[in-house]
């Protein structure tokens, strides 16, 4: 039998799936509460759950648009290495 906060995550990530599709929860500090299973497959594999976003989507590199977005709570539109192998370009 599955616990109640584990049943009521499965719950939480199936729903903003089926109106969301590929995205991703944060909380306050960037970091990634929840990630759908499609969101996952266009990333190219698991995302951590307590990751930072903006490290685990931009990396180390030195300009990184995205991240100062997130931080700023502004929107943006992108296109970056895909996290799990930087062979592929995602659109985020």
């Amino acid at each position: 039998m599955r616990k109640p906060a584990a049943h009521s995550a499965d719950l939480f990530t199936s729903a903003l799936a089926a109106t969301a599709g590929a995205a991703l929860v944060l909380d306050v500090d960037l970091r990634v509460m929840a990630a759908t299973d499609a969101a996952e497959a266009l990333l190219g594999g698991p995302v951590p759950p307590g990751v930072s976003a903006p490290s685990f989507l931009c990396g180390p590199r030195p300009k990184r648009p995205v991240a100062e977005a997130m931080a700023a709570g502004k929107s943006f539109e992108a296109v970056i290495p895909r996290p799990s192998d930087g062979l592929r370009f995602v659109k985020v």
